[in-house]
């Protein structure tokens, strides 16, 4: 499996990619704990208390956003998926827009 990390989250695991090469089949949420266990910085951006996927973070599989799917976190893994893991991105500053009018 290929995880690609996006935007700060790439800072917390200082690198683009990490392969990971399970033993047996992993859901998507075994995947992130088991990375989470490596770089601990990732569970506050990734995670609730609950350990629910936080609502601002975007999950690609095989190039497909599955972050809105119900119980995408159970959903089981191949060796060969591919996974990017995105945060919220934001910018700029507020748009006065009466200047404009």
């Amino acid at each position: 499996m290929e995880l690609n990390f996006y935007g700060a989250l790439r800072e917390v695991v200082s690198q683009k990619t990490i392969e990971y090469f399970p033993a047996q089949s992993l859901t998507l949420r075994e995947l992130l704990l088991k990375v989470i266990s490596r770089y601990p910085g990732l569970q506050t951006e990734l995670f609730d208390e609950n350990e629910e996927l936080l609502s601002h973070i975007l999950i690609v599989v095989n190039g497909k956003n599955v972050s809105y799917l119900q119980g995408i976190l159970e959903k089981p893994l191949t060796s060969h998926d591919r996974i990017g893991v995105f945060p919220a991105i934001s910018g700029g500053g507020t748009l006065e827009l009466n200047r404009w009018r």
